[in-house]
């Protein structure tokens, strides 16, 4: 399996060298649980602020959400985010990307190979923590 960048089936953390890290507080959390979601898809910074700010946004959203994402980074590494055309996406994959990967590719074995099927399965269950 590949390594991720950003693990959210279970507390949510971030690929910091070699060890993975809290990106911060529960903005920060809910920025990575956001791309993590988008699945390697760029997430317009509009659809991120409505996020992070649902009921209350800031005065200058997308200089707040620079901020989370400033934060973030600094957190982990300069890479667990990237900035694009009007967004922002994950910088590799999460474990939830995986798993709908692992998800997939058992599927499709079951009908040649029950056993590789499954070991495919148990290989994804294992990233749930």
């Amino acid at each position: 399996m590949p390594a991720v960048v950003a693990s959210v089936l279970g507390p949510v953390l971030v690929a910091a060298g070699d060890r993975s890290v809290s990106p911060g507080g529960p903005r920060a959390r809910a920025l990575v649980v956001a791309l993590a979601l988008a699945d390697g898809a760029t997430v317009p910074w509009r659809a991120l602020a409505d996020e992070l700010w649902p009921d209350d946004p800031p005065a200058d959203p997308r200089g707040a959400l620079q901020t989370v994402v400033s934060r973030t980074r600094a957190a982990a590494s300069p890479q667990v985010v990237e900035s694009q055309d009007g967004g922002y996406r994950l910088g590799g994959p999460s474990d939830l990307s995986v798993v709908r990967q692992a998800s997939a590719d058992a599927r499709a074995l079951l009908v040649r190979d029950p056993d590789a099927a499954l070991a495919q399965a148990r290989e994804a269950a294992a990233l749930w923590r």
